[in-house]
């Protein structure tokens, strides 16, 4: 006898683990997939390099030193002289500082501070893109799983059916066209098992791939919620594409790195046009000598000391046209954080859409299991009882079967359609 509506929904959700394989939660997954994504760890790599551009801009306005030796022999010769050489050990230290330089240095800063932030908003970003593909597959593994235990559970009826065919022509109420009817359903019914076992494999697979693991031999935990808990349960959302819109642009990692490229640009126009100005700066010398023979015509000791500029006043161009390029590279950056902001509230109203659609999917294929699980019970008593054929009751499992997946579908479907929210939010 076909079991109540409620006892085919349970969704298992118990630890199951394969071949004494481990099982992961949903929780699990996810730190799994960050532990292993190597593009997180890219991302990781540009801040650092990020802070090394900006630490070595930074070196051109410090204090710099430095020491020189040399260790050899100086030789002459004068007219109607023999010529001379002698020994000679001598050193220098040096130093210099940048005095002003019109703000050249500290934009260039500025914009590679920017860069820092720019690379630090990427990565969250990247943990972000993670999170949700690791969700989606887990809720489409789940789904899949799912499927599977509608479509042994229709085969089970099948076979159920068959048998019943079979008794019923041995005692002559039914023909052969039944046994073959139901022989032909249960072999469909079996073709959709292996189809949706094989879809288990699929997107394990990708599951896999997402968080990184080698070792096949792992499973998802599961929790059991039967068919009403599914409805009184749903994750709520919220519809407001405008009120989401707002939180998007202000919390999204994307859009906020792309904020952070304007302003880089910005800084870095800024440092590039004072370019042509001149630079102050502030150096000293001092040698020390040691010879063998010509002591007097080697100073022992000197120095040297003072402040100066270095003005580039014709560059052949090279400055107007670092500006050029700086104001260019300013107006791609507004026009692609523009591009961001337009995808991000496409994505966002998207989601929002496909989550209505999941709801009302899933409100609907709730009802369509309950009256076709009726239409089933119906059709069944009355095929024993002689008065519809074998047809009628193919066409009430067919429905039901149908109606089931459809269900076990917008559930997951409705899942996934709150994280995506929740991605494309930055939340």
């Amino acid at each position: 006898m076909i079991r109540i509506v409620k006892s085919f929904f349970v969704l298992i959700l118990v630890y199951e683990t394969l071949l004494g394989g481990e099982a992961y939660s949903l929780k699990e997954l996810i730190d799994l997939s960050l532990k292993n994504s190597p593009n997180i760890n890219i991302s990781k790599q540009d801040i650092e390099v990020a802070i090394s551009r900006r630490d070595f801009a930074a070196s051109d306005a410090k204090f710099q030193a430095g020491i020189e030796a040399n260790i050899g022999a100086d030789g002459f010769k004068y007219k109607d002289y023999d010529y001379e050489s002698d020994f000679m050990l001598n050193g220098s230290f040096y130093a210099s500082l940048l005095l002003y330089v019109f703000d050249v240095t500290k934009n260039r800063i500025k914009s590679l501070n920017e860069d820092i932030n720019t690379s630090t908003y990427l990565l969250s970003q990247t943990i972000q893109d993670k999170v949700y593909e690791v969700k989606s597959n887990y809720y489409k593994l789940l789904k899949a799983k799912r499927v599977a235990k509608v479509m042994k559970e229709s085969l089970k009826l099948s076979k159920e059916q068959e048998h019943r065919a079979k008794r019923f022509f041995e005692q002559g109420i039914r023909t052969i066209v039944d046994v073959t009817n139901a022989k032909v359903q249960r072999v469909s019914s079996q073709m959709e098992v292996v189809k949706s076992n094989n879809s288990i494999k699929y997107q394990k697979n990708s599951l896999q791939k997402t968080i990184g693991l080698s070792d096949n031999n792992w499973e998802v935990k599961e929790n059991e919620l039967d068919f009403d808990t599914i409805m009184n349960n749903l994750p709520a959302f919220e519809s407001d594409i405008g009120k989401l819109n707002t939180i998007a642009l202000e919390k999204r990692p994307v859009v906020m790195s792309a904020k952070q490229r304007v302003a880089s640009a910005k800084s870095y126009l800024q440092s590039v046009s004072k370019e042509n100005y001149p630079i102050f700066v502030a150096n000293g010398k001092y040698n020390g000598a040691y010879v063998d023979e010509f002591e007097a015509s080697v100073a022992e000791q000197s120095f040297v000391a003072g402040v100066g500029f270095k003005w580039d006043v014709l560059n052949g161009g090279r400055v107007e046209s670092k500006i050029k390029e700086a104001r260019a590279k300013l107006m791609k950056e507004i026009l692609r954080k523009s591009d961001i902001e337009q995808a991000v509230k496409k994505e966002v109203k998207d989601s929002v859409i496909r989550a209505q659609n999941a709801k009302s999917s899933l409100e609907y294929s709730k009802e369509l299991v309950e009256l076709t699980n009726q239409q089933l019970e119906q059709v069944k008593k009355s095929y024993e009882n002689g008065l519809v054929d074998y047809l009628k009751y193919q066409d009430a499992l067919l429905n039901y079967t149908t109606s089931r997946e459809q269900f076990v579908n917008s559930y997951y479907d409705y899942l996934i359609a709150i994280a995506m929210i929740k991605h494309a939010v930055g939340i």
